[in-house]
């Protein structure tokens, strides 16, 4: 929860409170993201689909979004990226959540799709950080040429490619 350890952090520095575990935790997260990018390139497949944007289910909320950061790094690295989240609407994005995805992303109007199947056969990569589909949406649009990295533990989608690999759980 970046906001949460961003604003204690600020208030214990205000408080004179020493954190050194609270410290760490901003640069922990930012490593894993930074090892997430890694790992899809190191597949060098393109391109690549991400599903799921905001920051947690059932919210289109996208500051401190780690997919949203991943998206980023990948375009700015040349990829091509697809996101399907059904909750997230460029147009329907209000305040500091808008500002955030417009600094951060400003093409995610473009970049976003509604076409589950069109964006799984068009993609080799498939980044999956919260469960946005059904099985039965994802399953028949799913080959064992895809590979599949699951951020979320979603371990069912495991048996859908030989390609699957977990990343931090």
């Amino acid at each position: 929860l970046p906001k949460d350890v961003s604003a204690l952090t600020v208030f214990s520095r205000s408080q004179d409170v020493s954190t050194p575990l609270l410290d760490s935790l901003l640069p922990s997260n930012e490593r894993h993201l930074q090892s997430l990018l890694e790992l899809v390139e190191k597949h060098d497949r393109r391109p690549v689909l991400l599903m799921g944007l905001a920051f947690k289910p059932g919210t289109d909320d996208l500051r401190g979004s780690a997919m949203l950061e991943l998206a980023a790094g990948l375009l700015l690295r040349g990829y091509e990226v697809r996101i399907f989240d059904p909750l997230v609407s460029p147009q329907q994005l209000i305040g500091a959540n808008e500002r955030f995805a417009r600094l951060r992303l400003p093409d995610l109007a473009s970049i976003l799709t509604d076409n589950l199947p069109d964006a799984l056969k068009s993609s080799e990569v498939v980044v999956v950080s919260k469960k946005c589909a059904s099985r039965g949406e994802i399953e028949p649009h799913l080959t064992q040429n895809h590979r599949v990295i699951d951020v979320n533990g979603w371990e069912e989608i495991a048996s859908f490619s030989q390609n699957y690999e977990g990343f931090c759980w």
